[in-house]
């Protein structure tokens, strides 16, 4: 058997309180359960190991970040959205731009800024746009599969798991529930592949009218 260190003993009503507080959204069942009898008062003192510590102290800095960005990502759509419908297109792209630099997965001003370069006909930064948003919405959808697999009790879904994963469509139980919810990159794609045809002929447009 592996030896932890301790972490702490939590001894008293008031400590129990305490710690589920600042750590109730990362507790895991098998400590929030014995901190909750002895909060009520009718448990014995609840020892914390490092690793369980060590394993809520990262969790709750992970949702804390998350958190942060959801909160700055938020901000921004707001803001480019607010300047689009008084008609500032470049500042609304600046603050589009500086959304997508925070890296959260949130679609609008991924989206908001493909049609605008498509309407500027800006085509390489439309098509500069549609890769980030591949490339991080691919790796969302890959995290969303990890987690319905884990959390998948039927056996019966797994291979429907995987090959919903593959063929990046939706996925529900029995129950109508969805189990697989992965956002449409194909339909980026696509779109990628039209800028790049509009590209093209909008260049050899550009040699016809200069010969």
């Amino acid at each position: 058997m592996e030896n932890y260190g301790i972490a702490g003993i939590i001894a008293t009503a008031e400590e129990a309180h305490a710690f589920m507080q600042k750590y109730l959204s990362v507790i895991p069942p098998s400590i929030y359960r014995p901190l909750e009898i002895l909060f009520l008062g009718g448990g014995p003192p609840v020892v914390i190991k490092e690793k369980d510590l060590d394993q809520m102290q990262q969790e709750l800095a992970d949702k804390t970040f998350q958190m942060d960005l959801l909160s700055k990502t938020t901000s921004l759509n707001n803001k480019g959205s607010e300047l689009e419908r008084n008609g500032n297109i470049g500042a609304a792209i600046e603050s589009y731009e500086e959304c997508i630099k925070l890296q959260y997965p949130a679609r609008f001003s991924y989206e908001r800024l493909m049609v605008l370069y498509r309407k500027a006909k800006q085509y390489d930064d439309e098509m500069r746009v549609i890769d980030i948003a591949i490339q991080l919405f691919s790796i969302e959808n890959c995290r969303r599969y990890k987690i319905a697999v884990a959390n998948t009790k039927n056996e019966k879904y797994l291979s429907c798991l995987e090959a919903a994963y593959k063929a990046n469509v939706k996925l529900k139980n029995d129950e109508g529930w969805y189990i697989y919810n992965p956002y449409d990159v194909g339909l980026w794609k696509k779109r990628r592949i039209k800028a790049a045809m509009l590209k093209s002929n909008t260049e050899a447009q550009k040699q016809k009218e200069t010969l």
